[in-house]
């Protein structure tokens, strides 16, 4: 028994032993393993090229079947046979640093037949010299679109083939363009835009601004009011432009003709302004300035004039005088001397602050510079298309062309005059209504409007006051205009200032009549507001004739006596044709109705046949 039992213990012994030995040998095998695996990978990704960007003289590579060269001349990137190319520099750079380090991810030995890899005819050969004189030559074969590499030589060594990734050499291509450093189109500030002209083959036209802010439209001899929102969608467009591509930086008039600019497809022209600085043009301030400083030297002039007399006269009586009299003025003489130079301390005083003082000014004027709008012009020349799907420019006859793409373009091309024409029937804002003569059903009404002003003071001077065309588009709504003045700016008009902030208020209150009797001011206003804002969705180019007669007339008569009369017509089971000042456009048949059921609240007709069918 006890026997048995030292076996046992001896047993487990030697599997303890054993446990610890396998523990130990799987640790080593296991380190062992990621040493392998480590060298393995860094033999099968082993870098081929290594060239600091530093050192790079020279590139050398093929661009549109061409070999271009850029080399370095000082610190900056030229093109070795056009020094005047616009270079990009970045550009350059970035391709240079490509080359920092280049590690393969497979690399084939013993390569017998290159035309395997395309290495005997190379997609395109890069040529690196060094500032040391040391050339590195690199040959890009066949790419393999599967697995996204590519294969390449070194120094024409094509028994070895390197497998490398497909974009390892991506910003070596591209067209000659594509490494130069491209303008900007120049920047305008839709808000100062005033006037475009489109002059093509296809139409021709001007929107331009008025001396009133509003857009007008004038073609085929004719000039009438625009659409307001198309006529700012030109503008906002001009914000919005860019180049597409960069063609030509030196383009000469024999070489126009390839990009169809000899006789352009269309020329766009922009008036507009741009903020510059003030330019100083103060001349009287310096004329004057120089008589005050002539004028000052003068006076210092006669003044040392005077002190010297005074000093010869001083002198001449020191020497007739006796010892007693020749110490007193001596006394006298060092009395001057004190008062002289107290009196240059003083100048020099003065001096120094006069310059502390043009000091500061000097540095005000350079801190709040002054700026003033200055009118700009704007010439697009528009060629032939191009093959980037645009077309090509010329801007402001400049020497460099490029392309713009064919939606930008198409805002401005291929529109017709009456594509901006405002297709709002009549408007007229119920602050300028006199009267409102209407015929409906045979019968006549006129509307009067009445206008009684009140006066209002109040503390507050912070009220914003709104737009013109804000007040435009909510009279019809609101029968009360008012004008606020500030008492602060009624006193700096008077020449006196006060602390007040009171602010004197002019309501003017508008009421209405129908036929002599008061009309309730919010079913005028609900009906007016339907009627001038009535806008067609399109006009009709030949002259509208009607075999009937129309189903209301509708004469405005302004505050200054302007008339302007309006007929609606039924047109088709779709339209209404609303006739005014000889232009025709169709309406909604559904809107105009709903103006005749607004207008039978105003004559209470709708009320009074809802009466009779409640009495029956």
């Amino acid at each position: 028994m006890k026997k048995k039992s030292v076996n046992l213990i001896t047993a487990v012994g030697v599997l303890v032993v054993l446990s610890g030995v396998y523990v130990g040998v799987k640790a080593y095998v296991t380190k062992q393993e990621d040493a392998a695996e480590s060298e393995s990978t860094e033999e099968e990704n082993p870098e081929i090229v290594s060239i600091a960007s530093a050192d790079v003289k020279s590139i050398k590579f093929v661009i549109d079947k061409k070999e271009v060269i850029f080399e370095k001349n000082g610190a900056s990137w030229v093109k070795s046979d056009e020094t005047d190319f616009p270079v990009d520099q970045d550009k350059i750079d970035t391709l240079v640093s490509s080359l920092n380090s280049i590690t393969a991810e497979r690399t084939l030995e013993d390569v017998e037949d290159a035309s395997e890899y395309e290495l005997d005819q190379p997609e395109n050969t890069i040529t690196v010299t060094t500032e040391d004189g040391e050339t590195t030559v690199i040959q890009l074969g066949m790419e393999n679109d599967s697995t996204s590499q590519e294969y390449i030589d070194l120094n024409k060594d094509s028994s070895t083939v390197y497998v490398v990734s497909n974009s390892t050499f991506s910003s070596f291509e591209g067209s000659l363009y594509d490494f130069a450093k491209s303008g900007t189109f120049p920047t305008v500030d839709s808000s100062t835009v005033s006037k475009i002209s489109v002059d093509g083959k296809d139409s021709s036209y001007v929107v331009e601004k008025d001396e009133n802010n509003f857009w007008n439209i004038t073609g085929e001899g004719d000039t009438e009011k625009a659409d307001s929102a198309k006529a700012t969608t030109l503008a906002t467009a001009l914000s919005s432009m860019t180049y597409a591509s960069y063609v030509n930086y030196n383009c000469t008039e024999d070489q126009l003709s390839q990009y169809g600019l000899d006789k352009p497809y269309a020329e766009i022209t922009v008036d507009y302004q741009e903020k510059v600085e003030k330019k100083s043009t103060d001349t009287e301030n310096e004329a004057e300035n120089g008589t005050e400083d002539v004028s000052e030297a003068s006076e210092d002039e006669n003044q040392v004039d005077e002190n010297t007399d005074s000093e010869d006269a001083e002198s001449s009586s020191a020497n007739e005088n006796t010892d007693d009299s020749a110490a007193e003025n001596s006394g006298n003489v060092e009395d001057s001397d004190t008062d002289e130079e107290e009196s240059g301390e003083a100048d020099e005083s003065d001096i120094t602050n006069s310059d502390s003082t043009e000091s500061t000014e000097t540095s005000e004027e350079d801190a709040e510079t002054e700026t003033e709008m200055a009118d700009r012009e704007l010439v697009i020349q528009v060629g032939d298309q191009s093959s980037d799907g645009g077309r090509y420019v010329r801007v402001n006859d400049s020497n460099e062309i490029y392309t713009i793409s064919e939606d930008s373009l198409d805002t401005f091309l291929g529109k017709t005059y009456s594509d901006f024409w405002d297709l709002t029937v009549s408007y007229l804002s119920v602050n300028n209504l006199d009267t409102l003569d209407v015929n409906y059903e045979g019968e006549d009404y006129t509307v009067n409007v009445s206008r009684e002003t009140s006066e209002d003071e109040s503390d507050d001077t912070t009220e914003d006051s709104s737009s013109d065309a804000s007040d435009e588009s909510a009279a019809a709504e609101d029968s009360t205009a008012s004008t606020e003045t500030t008492a602060a700016d009624t006193e700096s008009s008077d020449g006196s200032s006060s602390d007040s902030n009171t602010t004197s208020s002019a309501s003017v209150t508008l009421s209405y009549t129908l036929n002599g009797n008061d009309l309730d001011s919010t079913t005028f206003t609900t009906f007016y507001n339907k009627l001038i804002n009535m806008a067609g969705q399109k006009r009709l180019t030949d002259e509208f004739k009607s075999h009937t007669d129309p189903e209301m007339t509708v004469k405005f008569t302004d505050t200054d006596g302007n008339e302007t009369d309006v007929e609606y017509y039924s047109y088709d089971t779709n339209y209404y044709a609303a006739v005014t000042e000889g232009k025709a456009y169709l309406v909604n048949k559904m809107t105009v109705k709903e103006l005749f059921q607004a207008f039978d609240e105003v004559t209470g007709k709708k009320t009074d046949t809802e009466e009779s069918q409640e009495t029956e």
